[in-house]
C-alpha cells in the first residue's frame, strides 16, 4: 500500500506540475494576443476551446448535464464572476511583466481563506491571521507602489486574485451536492455564452495564425484543467497543491525568452514572501 500511495503521489504531483506549465503557456499566449485583440473576444475563445476537455471530463467522470434542478441563479453569477475573473488576469498581462502579474495572482489564497472564515465559518487562527499578513507583505514588495511598477496593472492582479476567490468559495459550496466536472462544464457554457454576446461588438476577425493561438487558449486551459482533476484525484492537496508555485519559475523564464522581461529583486523577494505563506495555509490545511 505504501509503495502504491507514494506512487500515486509522484503521478500526482507530475499532473499538476504538467498543468502549471500548459497555463503558464497560455497565460503567455494571452499576454501577446491581448495586446492585438479585445480582451472579450480572447475571453470568447478560451472559454469556448475550454468546452471540449470541459465534455470529456464531463463525461470520463460520468457527470450529468445541468438539469432543472440545478441551481442556475448561482452558477449563472459564478460564471459572470469567472469572467470578470479572466477579465482581469488577462488585462495584468498587458500592463505588466508576466512573472509579476503570476506572482500577485497566488494572492487569491488568502482571499479565500479570508472568505472562507467570513461566510463558511471557517476557524481563522492568529497564527493563519499573521501568515496572511505576510503574504500582503509579499504583495506589495511585488507590486511596488513607489517603483515602477503599473498600478493598474496590480489592480487588475489583485481584483483577479479577489474574484477567483468568490470563485472558488463559490465551487467549495457547490460541490457538497453536485460533481466537479459537471460544475466545470456548466461555469465554461454559461461564460461562452457571457462572452459570446458581447461578440457583435468588438469583433475583430483574427489571422489564420492568431486563430490557431486562440484555439490554443481555449483547448490549453482545458487541458489543464483536466491534469488538475487527475493530480487531485491521484494524490492529496497537501501534495499538489504547492506545485502550482513553479509557475512562478516559469513564468518568469517565459516572459524572458519572449519579451526579454527580467525579474527585479523584489520580485524574487516578494514571490519569497508569498510562497511562504501559502504553502504554510496548504500545510495547515491538510
Amino acid at each position: 500500500m505504501t509503495g502504491k500511495s507514494t506512487h500515486n503521489n509522484r503521478q500526482g504531483a507530475l499532473n499538476m506540475l504538467v498543468a502549471v506549465f500548459i497555463f503558464c503557456l497560455v497565460n503567455a499566449v494571452a499576454k501577446d494576443t491581448i495586446a492585438q485583440y479585445p480582451p472579450l473576444e480572447v475571453l470568447f475563445f478560451r472559454f469556448s476551446g475550454a468546452l471540449i476537455p470541459a465534455w470529456f471530463l464531463l463525461k470520463q467522470d460520468q457527470g450529468t448535464f445541468p438539469s432543472a434542478n440545478h441551481p442556475y441563479g448561482i452558477y449563472l453569477l459564478a460564471s459572470a464572476i469567472l469572467v470578470i475573473d479572466l477579465f482581469c488576469l488577462f488585462m495584468s498581462f498587458k500592463y505588466l511583466p508576466l512573472a509579476d502579474a503570476t506572482a500577485l495572482s497566488f494572492s487569491s489564497i488568502f482571499f479565500i481563506t479570508v472568505l472562507a472564515a467570513i461566510f463558511l465559518k471557517e476557524p481563522l487562527s492568529l497564527s493563519r491571521i499573521g501568515i496572511i499578513i505576510v503574504g500582503f507583505i509579499g504583495v506589495i514588495i511585488i507590486a511596488r507602489p513607489t517603483g515602477n511598477i503599473s498600478i493598474l496593472g496590480a489592480t487588475f492582479s489583485l481584483i483577479y486574485a479577489l474574484s477567483d476567490a468568490i470563485v472558488l468559495l463559490l465551487i467549495r459550496v457547490l460541490t457538497r451536492t453536485h460533481k466537479s466536472s459537471t460544475i466545470l462544464f456548466s461555469f465554461t457554457s454559461l461564460a461562452t455564452l457571457i462572452t459570446a454576446s458581447f461578440l457583435p461588438f468588438v469583433w475583430k476577425t483574427p489571422s489564420f495564425i492568431d486563430l490557431g493561438k486562440f484555439l490554443f487558449l481555449g483547448i490549453g486551459g482545458g487541458l489543464g484543467q483536466f491534469f488538475i482533476t487527475q493530480a487531485y484525484k491521484l494524490a492529496p492537496a497537501s501534495i499538489v497543491a504547492p506545485m502550482v508555485y513553479f509557475a512562478t519559475l516559469w513564468s518568469a523564464l517565459l516572459g524572458f525568452m519572449f519579451w526579454g522581461e527580467i525579474p527585479g529583486m523584489h520580485f524574487w523577494i516578494g514571490s519569497a514572501f508569498v510562497i511562504i505563506s501559502g504553502l504554510y495555509i496548504i500545510w495547515h490545511e491538510s
